[in-house]
């Protein structure tokens, strides 16, 4: 397979911002061609189970898949450059790959940086700052440096047009990400009393 070229790779989390901030179409203008690792889609595609506004994360996503957002899976990688992969993610302890039930922490973080690592895709978006410190460490860095890390913050400051914008942005986020989380709690207790 030839591999398109990407300008960066999305993580969940940042796709999540981008859709409860309302900024999708001005993320999908600013960085078309935008990779997401084959894990992040699946965590992506649990929204789709919810039954509330926030179904639109999965929805939003799948109007833009294969075309401005491109899936890498990592079976259409060339055959040595996926081994290479697995063998790193097993190093880390990740050996269940599908992470569809997102109960693997991290897992997307990680598939996302070893294919920007071996794709050669300069940019990862994150908002996961226990991720970003990771990587930061100086080990990880040395043996993965090229790889730049775009935090919401910096992305922040790239969709809106000005302080008082961006301002208005992450007050939004942060009051969506918490209706959210509420919800879904909600959501788990409703099941689990469902099943008692």
């Amino acid at each position: 397979m030839t591999v398109p070229i990407y300008k960066c790779i999305c993580d969940t989390n940042i796709w999540v911002n981008v859709c409860l901030g309302k900024v999708h179409e001005t993320y999908i203008k600013s960085f078309s061609n935008i990779g997401v690792a084959d894990a992040v889609k699946n965590e992506i595609y649990k929204w789709r189970e919810n039954e509330n506004r926030f179904k639109d994360i999965y929805h939003l996503f799948s109007g833009y898949e294969n075309r401005e957002i491109l899936i890498i899976n990592l079976e259409d990688i060339d055959p040595l450059t996926q081994k290479v992969i697995v063998k790193e993610l097993s190093e880390w302890g990740f050996n269940d790959l599908d992470n569809s039930e997102k109960t693997i922490e991290d897992l997307g973080e990680f598939v996302s940086l070893l294919y920007a690592y071996h794709l050669e895709i300069p940019l990862i978006h994150t908002h996961d700052t226990n991720f970003c410190n990771t990587i930061q460490m100086e080990e990880l860095y040395k043996q993965y440096k090229g790889i730049q890390m775009i935090t919401w913050y910096e992305l922040s400051e790239q969709v809106t047009s000005n302080s008082s914008e961006r301002l208005e942005l992450t007050k939004l986020v942060e009051s969506e990400a918490s209706i959210m989380k509420q919800q879904r709690a909600k959501q788990i207790k409703e099941k689990n009393w469902k099943l008692n």
